[in-house]
């Protein structure tokens, strides 16, 4: 008799529990697209599920793909959190130890290609989605304050004014920068500067060099 043989995706969709069929479809969908909108018969025909499963499950189809999403935000803040604590713990780390903490999950998010922290990004950065936004600023909450307390103790000559303002231009940068704003900027007449093996050190010092900079001086009367 001749053995069949099962394709090993095929043997990981089988050992799944659907709920977990729907999310690993929903994530390699998202993978593949410019969007975080898949279609309902995209997401049961990749997961060998129907409607109903998803309705059972999650509700509707947005709420999978918003559970989806709150995950990859989830894992994020946690990579960045179990880095911001090594340096709270260590008596030595300055202002860099901090910011590099800070960064490096997103930088390595956005030169590893798997993760869709650079994919929602875009979305929070251009303003489209409200919920996304909200969603990311309550997933980062504890990673934000430890990061604003660590920066604060270092910084002490900035008030809470400056120190959020800078903080906020930080975010920012580090936001156009993983979903690939650089890599299409021409500045002056010259080529954009793709990402490369530097570009964690490189974004290092630039935001320490600002963070650090002399306290803005007040307006003049």
């Amino acid at each position: 008799m001749r053995k069949v043989t099962v394709p090993v995706s095929h043997q990981n969709q089988r050992a799944q529990s659907t709920p977990d069929r729907l999310i690993s479809a929903v994530e390699e969908l998202l993978g593949q697209r410019g969007d975080l909108d898949p279609s309902l018969r995209e997401i049961t025909a990749a997961a060998g599920a129907n409607v109903a499963a998803v309705n059972y499950h999650f509700g509707s189809k947005d709420a999978l793909v918003t559970a989806v999403i709150e995950r990859a935000l989830a894992e994020h803040a946690r990579q960045q959190l179990i880095a911001l604590r090594a340096v709270d713990a260590n008596p030595n780390g300055d202002v860099e130890d901090v910011v590099r903490a800070w960064i490096s999950p997103s930088v390595l998010a956005a030169d590893g290609g798997t993760t869709l922290i650079p994919r929602i990004a875009a979305r929070v950065v251009s303003g489209s989605s409200p919920e996304l936004r909200e969603l990311a600023t309550s997933t980062h909450a504890d990673t934000y304050t430890l990061f604003f307390t660590l920066l604060a103790h270092r910084l002490p000559a900035l008030s809470t004014e400056e120190l959020v303002f800078r903080i906020t231009l930080a975010a920012t940068a580090v936001a156009g920068m993983i979903v690939g704003t650089f890599d299409r900027s021409a500045i002056a007449g010259n080529p954009p500067v793709p990402r490369g093996e530097n570009t964690l050190d490189r974004s290092v010092g630039f935001i320490v060099a600002g963070l650090g900079a002399p306290p803005t001086p007040p307006p003049r009367g």
